[in-house]
This record gives C-alpha cells, structure tokens and sequence, in this order.
C-alpha cells in the first residue's frame, strides 16, 4: 500500500508544486506516521519538487531527521556490547550497569509467537496491571497521537520501605522492517510528558525514562524454508530486545541491591509474559480487533519479510541424478562382460610374471 502511494506520487508530473500540493503532500506524510513509516515519509518529502516544501514542510522534515538518528542512536545502544559487559538469567537475558545515579537495564528473549501478538501487549499500555500488577499497580494511557505513538503513565513498584514512583513518557513506533527487518519503539520522559502527569500520580516522586529506552521487534520464524505447496512461511516467532536508561530521580539505589532485585523480578515478569502473550483473548483481543488499521497490514508486512528471508536463504539444489544409460541387449552385455573379465585376467598375469602376455 505504501509503495504504491509512493509510485502514485512520483507518476504525477508538478504534483507538489504549489502551496495547495505542499498539503496533499503533508497529508500523504502524516498517513505513513501514523503506522510509523519514516523512512518512507522523508524519501516522500524528499522526492522531486521537495524545493515547493514552504515552513511547515522544512520543519517536519527536519524533526524526521532528528528522530531518526535518534532510533539509530538507540539502536547503537542496545547492540553495544562493551558496555554492557556478561548477561545473567536463563529463559531471558538480563543486563545491568550504572552511570552516575542512572541505571542501564537491557533484557532480550525469543518468543514462540507472532510479532503483532507482542505488539498488542506493548502497544495497549493501559492492560499492562491485568498480568503484571505487581510491578505496575496503575497504567494509563493520556493521550494517543497516533497509531503508533502515545503518552502514557504507570505507577513503578518499589519494595518497602522505599514508596512507589510515578512515570510518564513519550512513545513512539517505527517501522523498519524494508531497511533492518524490525520495529522499534522508543520511550522517553520529555518536558511536555512531565507536565501533562495525571492527578491520581501527582502525589508521588517521579523516575524518568532517559535517551536510550526502548523496544526491538524481529519477526522469526520457524520453518527454515519455503515448501513447494506447504504451508506459507509465516512470522510465527519474534525477538525482543528491551533497554531502560532510567533516573531515579532524588532516590538512591545501589547496583547490589537493583541486581538482587532484577533476579528475583525479572523471571516472574518473563513468565506472566510468556502466558500473556501466548493467548491473546479478553480485552487485549478486543482491543487487537479495534485497533486492526495497525496490526493487520504491519502483520502482513512481517509474513511478508519472514517469507523473503527464508526464500533468499533457502539452499540451492543441484540434480545429482544420473543421465539414463543406454540400453543394450542381453547377449551384448555378457559379451562386454567377458571381455572386461579377460582384460582383467590379462592384467594380473603380468602382474604376477612381470612378463608381457603372448
């Protein structure tokens, strides 16, 4: 769908060369964020005629820039393997290190389900308190800004005697799967989040998500190649990559003490996780049915990659099978037989004598 907006845009000569162009174009952009497609609104903005952009068009695109090397910042982070030095845990892996009063937490794990399964459960925020209500007493959605962009709050679970924190962030979700083969969704604490905190978390102390928070979604899946007449090749499995820079705000938490406390956190989290996410039903299938605009087409679009990846992948099959032999007659082939028999008998007498047969 989005490339044939794309192609529709580039067949129609001048299109975009007027002020009235410039909306249609703007229009077209803010259709492809609001499923995350950045990468193809810049290249839409960019495209022939771009100089007719006026302000509103120059500053969108540079916000894009920015929030793309954002992500590819994020991305940096996660996959930086001198600081996050050796991983601990079993099922999921879990990392920790401190800068300051800051705390780096990193937690990746394979799931035997489809992606937009795991993306119900991160993208519906407010359900979070209906399997992990421990940890999260109070989930709340403020504001939708797109399909795949919202604010949102929570209150953080702490043991006593320290008193829970509020929190409140910027979500956005990106589609990457045509350049790196996942989705991102990057979280942030901002100025703007801060002040919009519902009342019901205004009483506590806040912790921050700082720059380097976020979530990488790669669709997998099982079946190692497509099957002539099988069964299609699906994303039927996913990784996930998890990475919190968070600030404590006034709260000082040793790292001994946080590395006890992710031991004995984390793998209760993982598994209500894992039972969540493998039955998706109640509210959260309700809310997968309300919401398909976003998790059908971006379901697709990942069968789709996973289908390409294991074709290109695929091993190449060479016939190895003999050319048919020719066929002779019965009395040819006890003739060639005998001769190959003489021949033979021939060879080992000189083998033995050392003197040529007569």
């Amino acid at each position: 769908e989005t490339d044939r907006r794309l192609s529709s845009c580039s067949a129609e000569s001048g299109m975009f060369s007027n002020r009235a162009d410039e909306t249609k174009r703007l229009a077209a952009v803010a259709d492809l964020m609001d499923r995350g497609q950045i990468l193809q609104s810049i290249a839409l903005l960019r495209q022939p005629g771009a100089a007719a952009l006026g302000t509103a068009g120059e500053a969108l695109l540079r916000d894009l820039d920015e929030k793309l090397a954002s992500v590819d910042s994020l991305v940096a982070h996660m996959d930086a393997p001198q600081i996050w030095g050796k991983h601990h845990g079993k099922g999921m892996l879990l990392w920790h290190y401190t800068e300051g009063n800051m705390h780096h937490f990193k937690a990746e794990a394979i799931l035997d389900v489809p992606p937009m399964d795991m993306l119900v459960i991160l993208r519906e925020w407010d359900l979070v308190p209906t399997w992990n209500g421990k940890n999260v007493p109070q989930a709340i959605v403020v504001e939708e800004q797109s399909l795949v962009s919202l604010r949102a709050a929570s209150e953080l679970y702490l043991p006593s005697p320290i008193s829970n924190r509020s929190n409140i962030f910027d979500a956005w979700g990106y589609d990457f799967l045509e350049r790196s083969g996942v989705l991102i969704i990057e979280l942030r604490t901002t100025p703007e989040s801060m002040a919009a905190m519902p009342q019901e978390l205004q009483h506590m102390e806040a912790a921050y998500f700082r720059e380097g928070t976020g979530i990488r979604l790669t669709p997998l899946t099982s079946q190692t190649a497509p099957v002539p007449g099988g069964k299609p090749v699906t994303a039927d499995r996913c990784a996930f990559t998890y990475t919190l820079s968070l600030d404590p705000g006034s709260l000082h938490v040793p790292s001994w003490l946080v590395n006890v406390l992710i031991t004995v956190i984390a793998p209760f989290v993982h598994s209500q996780l894992v039972k969540t996410v493998s039955s998706i039903k109640g509210e959260y299938a309700a809310r997968r049915k309300q919401r398909q605009r976003l998790y059908g087409p971006l379901g697709k679009r990942c069968d789709a990659l996973v289908a390409r990846q294991a074709k290109e992948a695929a091993p190449v099959t060479v016939d190895v099978r003999e050319a048919p032999r020719q066929r002779r007659g019965f009395f040819a082939a006890i003739r060639s037989c005998c001769g190959r028999s003489s021949q033979r008998g021939d060879s080992q007498k000189q083998s033995l004598t050392g003197v040529m047969p007569a």
